[in-house]
C-alpha cells in the first residue's frame, strides 16, 4: 500500500515505507482506477493491495489508459483492468477557443496585436471575441507548428554542423549562431505550452522541464474527465452520447423552475455588518492604479474567461488595451454601483 488511506480496519497501517520509497525513487505513476476502492478483504479488513502503475514514458505514450476495478467471484482479490484507449474521442471543431500563452513568445505578436486591436467601436470584450478567428488564421500561417518548427531547425543545425567540419566557414557559423537562437525561443515557446496546460502555480517561471508539464497535464485532464455516470436508477452509463444526455437532464431538471406555493424562505443572517465608511468607499470613482493592481495580481495562466483569453494576454498587451479595460470596468461598476437613496441602516 501507498496510504494509510488504503485500508479499513485492523491494525494501523506500518508497513508503507518500503514501498513507498521505492515507489517514489523510480518516479513511478499511480493510474488510479473507477469502481470499489479496495481490492481485497477477508470480511474483516479491506485493503488495496492491488493497483496499476507505471513509468512517466509509458503514461506519455498511453495518455488515454484507465484503470478499473471489476467484481471478485473466485478470489478475495479483485482484478484490475487496464484499457489502453477511452471510448470517448473528443472533435477538434467543438473544442472551445484558448488563447495560447507561447504566442507572447512569438517576435511578430505584438505588430500582429497593434493592428488587429486598433482604436475601432466596441468594448474591450468585443475586441477580444473579434480578434478570435484573426488568431486562429495567424497561428497556422506565421507561428506554425512547433513541432514541424523544431525537426526543421534541428535539421539545419545538423547540415550546417556537418558543413563545418571540412572547414571554417564565417557565414555558416554565424548562420548557426541565428538557428540555435531560434531553436532555444522555439524551446521556450514549448516550455510554456506544456506549463499553461498543465494548470502549475506553484512553479517559478523559465523551468523548461517540459516532460514533467506534459506529464502533469496528462494525468489532470486524466483526473478531470468523466469516464461514466450513475443514473437516477443505480445503473452505471458508459456510452458517450448517453452520457451528454444524462448530464443535460439533469442540469434541466436542476435549474427548471418549480412552484414554491407558500413557501416562504427565510434567509440566514450570513453577512457580517458593514460600517458606514466601508459603504461610502465602495461608491468612490475608481482609478486606473487599482484597475491595473488587480488585473496583475491575476496569475497569468489561471483558467481564461468566456472568451478564451488568460489574464496573461491583457497584461501583456496593457499599454495596447489600457483604454477598453478601463471603460469597460467603468461600465460595470456603473451597473451594480450602490444608489445613493439606499438605507445604509438595512444593510448594517
Amino acid at each position: 500500500m501507498l496510504n494509510v488511506n488504503d485500508k479499513l480496519g485492523g491494525v494501523p497501517v506500518c508497513r508503507l515505507k518500503g514501498f513507498r520509497s521505492w515507489f517514489d525513487c523510480n518516479a513511478m505513476i499511480d493510474l488510479g482506477f473507477s469502481g470499489r476502492k479496495f481490492t481485497w478483504n477477508n470480511k474483516r479488513v479491506f485493503e488495496r493491495l492491488d493497483r496499476a502503475i507505471c513509468n512517466l514514458e509509458w503514461r506519455r505514450l498511453f495518455a488515454e489508459a484507465t484503470v478499473r476495478h471489476l467484481p471478485r467471484t473466485m478470489s478475495d482479490h479483485n482484478p484490475i483492468k487496464i484499457c489502453l484507449t477511452s471510448c470517448f474521442s473528443a472533435s477538434p471543431a467543438l473544442r472551445p477557443f484558448r488563447f495560447e500563452a507561447m504566442w507572447l513568445h512569438h517576435e511578430k505578436f505584438n505588430d500582429f496585436i497593434s493592428e488587429a486591436w486598433g482604436p475601432g467601436d466596441g468594448t474591450a470584450v468585443e475586441k477580444t471575441f473579434a480578434l478570435i478567428e484573426r488568431l486562429k488564421h495567424w497561428n497556422i500561417n506565421v507561428f506554425g507548428q512547433l513541432r514541424q518548427r523544431k525537426s526543421w531547425l534541428l535539421a539545419r543545425i545538423a547540415g550546417i554542423q556537418r558543413a563545418l567540419c571540412k572547414g571554417p566557414n564565417r557565414f555558416l557559423s554565424n548562420l548557426e549562431t541565428s538557428l540555435i537562437d531560434d531553436f532555444n525561443n522555439v524551446l521556450q515557446q514549448e516550455a510554456v505550452f506544456w506549463q499553461q496546460k498543465s494548470r502549475i502555480t506553484w512553479l517559478q517561471d523559465g523551468d523548461r522541464n517540459t516532460k514533467f508539464f506534459h506529464t502533469t497535464t496528462i494525468i489532470r485532464r486524466k483526473r478531470n474527465k468523466i469516464e461514466r455516470l450513475k443514473n437516477a436508477n443505480g445503473i452505471w452509463i458508459e456510452e458517450a452520447n448517453s452520457l451528454k444526455i444524462l448530464a443535460v437532464d439533469h442540469f434541466s431538471n436542476l435549474f427548471s423552475t418549480t412552484s414554491l406555493g407558500d413557501y416562504v424562505i427565510d434567509p440566514p443572517n450570513l453577512f457580517p455588518p458593514v460600517d458606514v465608511v466601508d459603504l461610502h468607499g465602495l461608491v468612490q470613482p475608481i482609478n486606473m492604479t487599482e484597475v491595473k493592481t488587480s488585473l496583475f495580481n491575476i496569475g497569468g495562466l489561471k483558467a481564461p474567461g468566456a472568451d478564451g483569453f488568460p489574464a496573461c494576454f491583457y497584461q501583456s498587451q496593457w499599454n495596447q488595451c489600457v483604454d477598453d479595460i478601463f471603460q469597460m470596468v467603468v461600465n460595470a461598476f456603473k451597473e451594480c454601483r450602490i444608489p445613493k437613496k439606499l438605507n445604509y441602516t438595512l444593510i448594517t
